[in-house]
């Protein structure tokens, strides 16, 4: 993959095959491979944004992060990859041809069923939210996830990317109808300090870059 070198029709397999390898394997070296693998993948402009293929790519990170085998070194390595992979999705949104359309509210059947940067980091967010509330995911092959990880991820593309959700007006929308009641149900539930704690980082992150909006 770093060399571009695996034919664009062989992609889907090969990442079914990691999918199930990340499943089943307990073998460090192999897990370790496999995100460096997935890394590469997304890093890499030769290959075009397919909305089935990157599913598989942040689910594969996402089970070697929550797997209850898996050992401290594969989940800070599973943690760091699966950070910068959203980073390099949104990366791909500013870079993309999507027009930038803040008044857009395109959402639901319209975005999800194209394959591009947009759709795929409307869905991110979305399955996101659906995790840390409980509920199935629609895009995302992954069935629970820790919630403070969620938070995590959800703070770093809020502070680090305001403009991809600026700029497009699908993603205000999931940012307003799913990111921000995720945060009003945590806050009023009272959780426990450590989660109070990101939580809290979430809802400043929107304040700070969306009051305006």
């Amino acid at each position: 993959i770093a060399q571009d070198a695996i034919p664009l029709d062989s992609l889907s397999a090969v990442l079914v095959t990691l999918v199930d390898q990340a499943g089943t394997t307990d073998d460090e070296g192999v897990q370790a491979k496999i995100l460096q693998t997935v890394l590469s993948l997304l890093a890499s402009k030769t290959y075009p944004v397919r909305r089935d293929d990157l599913s598989r790519a942040f689910s594969i990170c996402l089970v070697l992060h929550g797997g209850s085998a898996a050992s401290a070194l594969i989940t800070n390595t599973a943690t760091a990859t699966m950070r910068q992979a959203v980073s390099l999705l949104f990366d791909r949104v500013g870079e993309s041809a999507d027009a930038a359309d803040p008044s857009a509210t395109a959402s639901g059947p319209a975005i999800e069923d194209t394959d591009s940067a947009l759709s795929c980091a409307y869905l991110l967010v979305r399955d996101l939210c659906y995790l840390a509330g409980g509920q199935a995911t629609r895009w995302l092959e992954v069935k629970t996830l820790d919630l403070v990880f969620v938070l995590e991820l959800l703070e770093l593309l809020l502070s680090s990317r305001a403009a991809v959700f600026v700029d497009h007006g699908a993603m205000m929308s999931v940012l307003r109808g799913d990111v921000c009641q995720l945060v009003s149900r945590l806050l009023g539930n009272g959780p426990p300090f450590e989660l109070l704690h990101r939580t809290m980082r979430v809802a400043w992150s929107i304040v700070e870059h969306f009051t305006e909006m």
